[in-house]
């Protein structure tokens, strides 16, 4: 026995050794047993247990109602999972320790336990059977119906049944009443077929052991379990003890038609079958057999051991569990683990470029070769030669060369198509202490520009030809660069935005240009838009035609690195994952929709931050922080068309649960809460966007994630009819895929009558109103009065004062109330915007009209001199804004009255005066007065030149915006002119509203007139 043992281990070995090697000569991500659920994708298997959500570490039995709950069965009880929860329920169930579960044609769950009897769950009803005495044991092992609706009952001591009215009842038959019945299990055609401890198979029809065959029959190897092929009723499947699997015809005999090895795998204790594979559930493990009944074991799992049953979901997921790890599941998984699949170190890589098959991985460690048509390691001279460095760039040049950016003294690598290898370090010209070389790129002529911290330096011809150094491009880090049009080249900077290149003449893009940040991690050219993208270290942007647009509504900042499909799609590599939306949407800045993977949704590492990933036959290998995945991005991802949505129950006050099985609930009148337990059932990696709205009583639909979906509540809604809808959303258009709803009636409390709070409101309206009305009338009459008379005293104030200015000022007569009728305009215009009042639009207005207060001191020989100042008249002039400054400080009745005379005069740009103030420094009301002022000095007619037209003062107004002029402001002066609303003869009109002021009389000498000027102006706190 000893002996023949041997001979079927040796057998089984070199049985195994052959059908490895032939799993291992796939091509492509299939290599190494990576397809095995059909979908063309690779796979991740998770597991369950205790330190994860389980409530356990062990599982006996699984199965899946219609709705899609995953319901588990172990020695710690009945648990649910919907995708997000475990949920386990506890001991007043009345359910402990399951071994069998089943879900009926009516999608009732069976629960067969360990030790005292039978239950089953329905809609949230659990109804135990308990210790009945048509049971001799009430150790239930296995569960299942007949084509009657009986559900079948298998027990350590025979059978029993429950019929379709639920009364249990026992099966007598001499041949298994006292037998150890370990498995129960039903055809695609109704058959019910059973088998004993012992290896006894039998056959039940109408509640009868209609066939009985002993255990010897099909061997000296006791059979473990059964399974009728779903595909074809006369072919049975047998696993046994050892490690084989019987193939059986059954006709009007039980024949063995064939005897499949099982290799590694002994004890099956589950077989099933899936597409074209038949799984294996063994106690060594798993595995499966193809359509040819080629056995393959599936060793790259995380369940190794006591698998005992075996399930597939609604969505093609597999379920495993174990009696000692839990539950496992694998999944279609877009991503393929390179890592794993060529067992890669974990190490951080930061570079990947394909070359005739073979992966180049740059990493922290050295250079690594991964042969794609193998999936294995290559080791060569080469890798040798850059082990134990650190490698930041890899790229394969126009002419086969391979260039290799490393840290130390390597420096920057060439390896040469025919085999030799260049360092370019010290002895080859380079002059960085560090050598530390970031990226390198070919230009059109085929130059190699190679980037290192505080260099640039190109090489032609295997020589140093050229250098950027600190001197000509910056003190700036290059992290980037990139060929332009024309041979013009871009480097981005860290900190000094992009450095422009163009036939030995530097440029820069900068912030003031467009650009959100000067950090500029990635540039790379679009050929088929024409354009530009750009990653900074907060936004994605894109430059097309010289301009420069942020991408303001991408949902995150942190990104290193951006890839476009072939079918419209963007991949936006960040710290968070990967994006994937619609590159239109990119470009549109709206309504951007997008699928996003992280290392919960598939994604086996995240990007290497600033990492060089590479586009291979459209494969995207990543570069991630502890190893190394590949994605095909032309091919669509996992789909949510299988996603199931459930309304399992509503929670009235915390107390009352209604189960939703119905179309519809009613809730009491006086209820203040209700909870609605919502589910959107999905196992895949995938997290998609969802919806739910309570219509009747919220605005708008709430969106979130699957993964952020909680309970639900809702407090003190009105009573009335209200649809409660919860919807599956398409990550890439926002269009609903899929959607559940449900009625819920809330019944109207008295108070929710319309007559009780018509009564009741006119009976309060007549009590407050005739108590208050009169108090607040003529304490609100005489409020108002005395804010418009203080009001009115104020802007009259503000007039005579702007009226005496524009007296003063004989070249600008008129000007200060243009300026503030303008700036009035502009306030207005940007009031939504920016949120101002009326009242402050008003208060900007009257800042306006004193802004050029300070002229009073400026003497009459500057201010009214018709000739060009000279320079030292021009500084005497340029201290008119301070002067009006220190003249307004003190006036506290008008908020900021000081901030338009003093700050009107600066420059956004930061020339201007007197503080030298720039950007946002200045004071929004001196940055509207500014454009204002601007406006009207061109717009209005002076001794030395007259008006000039619109278009042409609008046209210098475009050149100076965002230079000296609030580019914001700017463009509401551009909209109030495409509106027609720079109307001149209005704003002359306000001119003539003016208060009249007469300084002296026509009959007064000119000693007495000099005299009374000086007394006017000194009564209003001015001197002239």
């Amino acid at each position: 026995m000893r002996e023949k043992r041997l001979i079927r281990l040796v057998l089984s070995a070199a049985l195994t050794v052959f059908l490895t090697l032939n799993c291992f000569s796939m091509d492509g991500f299939a290599a190494k047993n990576r397809e095995i659920l059909g979908e063309g994708t690779d796979f991740t298997a998770i597991l369950y247990d205790s330190s994860n959500g389980l409530p356990t570490s062990e599982a006996n039995a699984i199965a899946q109602s219609s709705d899609g709950f995953i319901w588990l069965g172990g020695y710690s009880g009945f648990i649910r999972y919907d995708g997000t929860e475990f949920h386990r329920f506890d001991s007043s169930s009345g359910i402990s320790s399951v071994f069998s579960l089943y879900v009926d044609e009516s999608d009732r769950v069976w629960i067969g336990t360990n030790e005292n009897g039978l239950s089953y769950y329905d809609h949230g009803t659990i109804f135990n059977y308990g210790r009945a005495e048509e049971m001799n044991s009430y150790s239930v092992r296995a569960i299942s119906e007949d084509k009657e609706g009986n559900i079948l009952v298998a027990t350590t001591q025979g059978m029993a049944y429950v019929a379709p009215d639920l009364s249990l009842h026992p099966i007598n038959d001499s041949r298994i009443n006292d037998q150890y019945i370990d498995a129960l299990i039903r055809s695609e055609s109704g058959d019910v077929f059973g088998l004993t401890k012992e290896g006894a198979f039998f056959e039940v029809n109408n509640l009868s052991i209609t066939a009985y065959h002993e255990p010897g029959v099909f061997g000296e190897n006791a059979v473990n379990c059964l399974y009728p092929d779903p595909d074809d009723d006369s072919i049975l499947y047998m696993g046994t003890t050892d490690d084989e699997v019987l193939v059986v015809s059954m006709g009007e005999t039980l024949e063995i038609v064939e005897k499949v090895n099982t290799g590694n795998l002994s004890n099956i204790n589950c077989i099933r079958k899936n597409k074209d594979k038949i799984w294996l559930c063994a106690t060594d493990g798993i595995g499966y057999l193809d359509k040819d009944l080629q056995f393959c074991e599936v060793s790259d799992i995380p369940m190794t051991g006591a698998v005992g049953s075996m399930m597939v979901d609604h969505e093609g997921n597999l379920w495993f569990t174990s009696t000692r790890q839990g539950v496992m599941k694998i999944v279609p998984d877009r991503f393929s683990d390179l890592s794993k699949i060529v067992q890669f170190p974990s190490v951080v890589v930061n570079t990947t470029c394909v070359v005739d098959n073979l992966l180049y991985v740059g990493t922290d460690n050295g250079l690594k070769i991964i042969d794609l048509s193998t999936h294995e390691m290559v080791e060569n001279n080469f890798t040798k030669q850059l082990s134990d460095i650190r490698i930041r760039c890899i790229m394969q040049d126009s002419g086969g060369n391979l260039w290799v950016c490393s840290h130390g003294e390597h420096g920057l690598i060439c390896k040469k198509k025919g085999g030799s290898v260049i360092e370019f370090n010290a002895r080859k010209g380079i002059e960085d202490p560090k050598k530390m070389f970031r990226t390198v790129t070919e230009t059109s002529d085929g130059r190699i520009i190679a980037v290192t911290g505080s260099n640039v330096y190109v090489i032609e011809d295997f020589n140093i030809t050229g250098c950027y150094s600190n001197d000509t491009i910056g003190k700036e880090p290059v992290l980037c660069a990139c060929e332009g049009d024309d041979g013009i080249l871009y480097f981005g900077t860290d900190g000094g935005g992009i450095c422009v290149v163009e036939k030995n003449k530097v440029s820069r893009i900068e912030v003031t240009d467009g650009l959100t940040s000067g950090v500029v991690m990635r540039i790379k050219k679009d050929e088929d838009r024409n354009l530009y993208w750009i990653i900074t270290s907060n936004s994605i942007q894109y430059m097309k035609d010289g301009v420069i647009t942020a991408v303001t509504e991408f949902p995150y900042s942190n990104n290193y690195d951006i890839f476009t499909d072939d079918v419209g799609g963007a991949w936006v590599l960040s710290s968070n994952g990967i994006y994937i939306t619609k590159v239109d949407q990119l470009l549109e800045n709206k309504n951007i929709e997008y699928t996003f993977y992280n290392t919960k949704s598939g994604l086996p590492y995240t990007p290497t931050g600033n990492s060089r990933n590479c586009v291979s036959d459209g494969i995207l290998y990543i570069s991630g922080t502890t190893g190394i995945c590949a994605v095909d991005i032309n091919k669509d991802g996992i789909t949510t068309e299988d996603v199931r949505l459930v309304i399992s129950s509503v929670c009235i006050d915390d107390k009352t649960t209604v189960p939703c099985n119905e179309s519809s609930i009613t809730i009491p009148a006086g209820s203040k809460r209700f909870r609605i337990d919502a589910y959107v059932i999905t196992y895949g990696l995938g997290n998609p966007r969802i919806s739910y709205m309570l219509e009747g009583f919220d605005r708008e639909p709430i969106y979130m994630t699957k993964q952020e979906l909680k309970t639900i509540s809702y407090t003190n809604i009105n009573g009335g009819r209200y649809t409660f809808t919860i919807n599956v959303l398409d990550d890439e258009t926002g269009e609903v895929v899929k959607t559940a709803s449900y009625g819920i009636v809330k019944e109207t409390s008295i108070y929710e009558n319309t007559w009780f709070w018509i009564v009741f409101m006119i009976i309060g309206i007549f009590i407050i109103a005739f108590i208050l009305w009169n108090y607040f009338r003529k304490k609100n009459d005489i409020l108002i009065a005395k804010q418009k008379e203080d009001q009115k005293f104020i802007d009259e104030i503000l007039k005579t004062f702007a009226k005496c200015i524009d007296m003063r000022d004989q070249q600008n007569r008129g000007h200060s109330f243009r300026v503030a009728y303008y700036t009035r305009l502009l306030a207005d215009k940007l009031a939504y915007k920016r949120g101002y009042s009326e009242e402050q639009v008003h208060e900007f207005h009257n800042i306006a009209l004193l802004h050029d207060i300070g002229k009073l001191s400026i003497p009459d020989a500057i201010l009214n001199k018709k000739e060009r100042l000279d320079d030292e008249e021009y500084k005497i002039m340029k201290t008119h804004a301070q002067k009006g400054e220190e003249l307004l400080k003190n006036v506290k009745i008008v908020k900021n009255l000081a901030i338009g005379a003093g700050a009107h005069h600066e420059r956004i740009d930061g020339k201007g005066y007197p503080r030298g103030l720039s950007g946002d420094e200045i004071p929004e009301v001196a940055r509207i007065i500014a454009v204002a002022d601007t406006f009207d000095a061109m717009y209005s007619t002076r001794p030395y030149r007259k008006q000039l037209e619109l278009s042409t003062v609008l046209e210098e107004i475009k050149r100076i915006r965002g230079v000296q002029l609030d580019p914001e402001v700017v463009d509401a002066l551009l909209e109030l002119a495409n509106e027609g609303m720079l109307n001149k003869e209005k704003a002359e009109a306000e001119v003539e509203k003016a208060p009249e002021i007469v300084l002296y009389e026509e009959t007064d000498s000119g000693e007495d007139l000099a005299k009374k000027n000086e007394e006017f102006l000194n009564s209003l706190g001015l001197k002239g």
